[in-house]
């Protein structure tokens, strides 16, 4: 191989590891915004669940269901408000664990191919110092 065939290579290997950590820059960015994103799920799950064990440790939350405990029509709408309530926040807060299982998941995949592509760029890395 003469001198500007090698040159020619060089660069060529260069331009290819540029863009693949490139690629990987891009991939880390979002793998934080991910994390971001997971952090900010994570944190919504732990208020719902205080809301939860609030609104099921309260002493106003087992009368409501006693039939006659409380009186007047504000109390038979809070009896079948506050179940619903409830229900919804737990199904809610099940949802989100799952979506931050499911990110949790792609940040992992992420993070996999991330190592694929400094395994390639290692090896043009090799490429490049066998021509010289």
């Amino acid at each position: 191989m003469d001198w500007n065939e090698k040159r020619k290579k060089r660069k060529e290997l260069r331009d290819k590891i540029k863009k693949l950590q490139k690629e990987i820059n891009e991939l880390r960015e979002t793998v934080s915004d991910y994390q971001t994103c997971q952090s900010d799920i994570n944190l919504e799950i732990v208020h719902w669940d205080i809301k939860y064990k609030t609104y099921t440790g309260l002493e106003l939350y087992s009368p409501i269901w006693m039939k006659d405990k409380f009186e007047g029509q504000a109390a038979e709408e809070l009896g079948q408000m506050i179940p619903e309530a409830v229900r919804e926040l737990q199904m809610t807060a099940n949802l989100m664990r799952n979506v931050s299982a499911g990110i949790r998941d792609q940040i992992t995949m992420i993070e996999e191919y991330i190592e694929e592509l400094a395994a390639k760029i290692s090896e043009l890395w090799d490429q490049l110092a066998a021509l010289e």
